[in-house]
């Protein structure tokens, strides 16, 4: 028996009825859709684009994702994966329109930018704050816990079944962007949400196995090097992390999730801002950098200072230099941050 949801806008600040009624309505104009995110794709962002596509399906569509960058083993279990193609070598000329989910700026989709078929209509579908609305239409919600939470609403606004694989994918979207339910970003409606769709078959054993219990010794080797080396200023108020290309080759692996080595952070009882830094695999001098704060501190500002973005607890930007050069530049405006609390 399926349980009974709260109304549709239940847990939002705006109604957000009248940007799904302008999605829906493009939808059924066109035929062919392109569906894409931003590149290294996390469960969020494939969770969404696989239960988007099972929608188009079902209404008489055609679906294509195409992503950038590849999809982590601890995803390959999801329905439908086989059917997300890798390079934009896959994209085709006859899109009628494309969707965007998870993605806060045109620019975070990489090489897919320069390489979709051009004049085409964009549905942006995010809920990032940082979102910069560079689709023709674009349903911005910040206050969501996640894409495939938006996603389900939209499913269930076009009246279209939830079968056990569509659960599935919308159920990792939300467990990955909420961290098992432990941000702050989740809301009853996300537990009503995820009651539902247990409810539609979701194999819960399954899922955690392979998103959480699916490491290899080598990684748990490079997180175990990467929290040893942490560093505090700020009596202990700022934590901060490091990746680098020789702790790559050391342990040979990439890390898949950093949420996870940030969480260790973040576990401690006096840690206000918690930041990793890491080097790209293709390049030492460009520094991928992340960041979770707690109240007040806003990370979303704090990336901003430096050309990025993201959530008021979770964002990231990414610097171009030596990993000693990123790290003096974000401590010093962290401590700004920290400073008055």
């Amino acid at each position: 028996m399926k349980i009974s949801l709260p109304q549709l806008n239940v847990g939002v600040k705006k109604n957000y009825r009248p940007v799904i009624r302008q999605i829906l309505h493009l939808i059924k104009q066109h035929k062919k859709f392109l569906i894409t995110t931003h590149v290294r794709c996390d469960g969020d962002a494939v969770g969404s684009e696989l239960a988007i596509k099972s929608m188009l399906n079902r209404m008489g569509k055609i679906a294509h994702i195409v992503n950038v960058g590849g999809i982590s083993k601890e995803l390959m279990f999801l329905p439908g994966i086989q059917e997300v193609a890798n390079g934009v070598k896959h994209l085709l000329s006859s899109y009628d329109a494309i969707i965007v989910v998870d993605s806060g700026s045109f620019e975070r989709l990489g090489e897919m930018r320069l390489a979709l078929p051009p004049h085409r209509p964009i549905i942006n579908i995010d809920h990032h704050l940082s979102n910069d609305n560079f689709g023709a239409i674009n349903w911005v919600a910040p206050e969501m816990s996640s894409v495939g939470e938006m996603v389900y609403r939209l499913i269930k606004t076009a009246r279209i079944p939830i079968d056990k694989n569509t659960a599935t994918n919308l159920y990792v979207s939300l467990i990955t962007d909420t961290g098992h339910f432990r941000f702050a970003s989740t809301t009853p409606y996300s537990h009503l949400m995820a009651s539902d769709l247990l409810s539609r078959g979701v194999n819960l054993v399954e899922v955690t196995k392979s998103i959480y219990n699916n490491k290899t010794p080598d990684e748990i080797k490079l997180q175990y090097d990467c929290i040893k080396r942490m560093k505090f200023a700020e009596n202990n108020r700022i934590a901060w992390i490091f990746l680098t290309r020789a702790m790559y080759k050391k342990h040979r692996t990439i890390p898949r999730d950093s949420q996870e080595y940030l969480q260790v952070l973040k576990s401690i009882k006096t840690v206000v801002v918690a930041i990793l830094f890491r080097e790209t695999a293709e390049d030492p001098l460009r520094i991928k950098i992340s960041i979770r704060s707690e109240p007040p501190v806003d990370a979303n500002k704090l990336a901003g200072h430096f050309g990025g973005g993201g959530h008021y607890r979770a964002s990231g930007c990414t610097m171009t230099g030596s990993l000693k050069k990123a790290e003096r530049l974000l401590i010093s405006k962290a401590r700004q941050y920290v400073k008055p609390l």
